[in-house]
């Protein structure tokens, strides 16, 4: 048996392990800008109770730079970046799916106060074949990303600034153990593992329904 490479699935693939490789390239580059700003601040000499006062001051300002704040920023971007690429990639598979002849005349567009998951959701499940593998869980897990893209967009991730505050208190809490906090400043705080979180959300939507739709493999398989 030969089953033949897949374009489309390829080229999904593709971008999501170069977004995986994104996250990984820019933690890297953190932890290095990190550790430059520790060792200078190692380098300060200590002559005067001045000097311990002053090397109290870089720490503080470290900490609250580069353990806190600059961090969650850039994962900011990444998490804008990953929402991006989710709501470009699926107007594809729309497309996609037309030209196979699977759409049923059908095209993704969003109604009047309905989220980019909401209108993604009602269209796979109004295919003449619905896509409908995809859990609740899952879906939950694309409302809750669009929240906090919404959050940081309109208002720099400042939850009480934000329109629906209660419901990314919800979120925060939810996520405590997968890199989602609230800082002290009553920002979002982002960690590494909540990225990666959306990027393996992000891979196992699109694996999912692109098995379910029929879409063969990344790479041709003889057996």
């Amino acid at each position: 048996m030969i089953l033949k490479s897949d374009l489309f699935r390829a080229d999904t693939e593709w971008l999501f392990e170069k977004l995986d490789l994104y996250l990984e390239s820019m933690e890297s580059a953190i932890d290095s800008v990190r550790q430059e700003d520790r060792d200078r601040i190692k380098q300060i000499e200590i002559t005067s109770a001045d000097d311990i006062d002053n090397q109290r001051e870089h720490l503080h300002l470290h900490a609250l730079l580069f353990e806190e704040d600059f961090p969650s920023k850039l994962r900011y971007s990444f998490i804008l970046l990953s929402y991006m690429l989710f709501e470009s990639r699926c107007k594809e598979l729309a497309k996609e799916l037309s030209d196979r002849g699977q759409a049923g005349g059908l095209t993704l567009k969003k109604r009047s106060g309905e989220s980019f998951p909401q209108a993604v959701k009602r269209f796979l499940r109004r295919l003449p074949k619905p896509l409908i593998a995809m859990s609740e869980s899952i879906w939950s897990e694309f409302d809750e990303i669009n929240s906090l893209r919404n959050c940081i967009v309109h208002v720099n991730g400042d939850v009480e600034a934000f329109n629906q505050p209660a419901s990314i208190m919800t979120i925060i809490e939810k996520k405590a153990g997968q890199g989602l906090s609230l800082n002290e400043r009553g920002f979002v705080q982002i960690g590494h593992a909540y990225c990666s979180h959306v990027v393996e959300v992000m891979k196992g939507f699109f694996d999912a329904t692109l098995d379910e739709a029929g879409f063969g493999p990344a790479q041709e398989v003889i057996r």
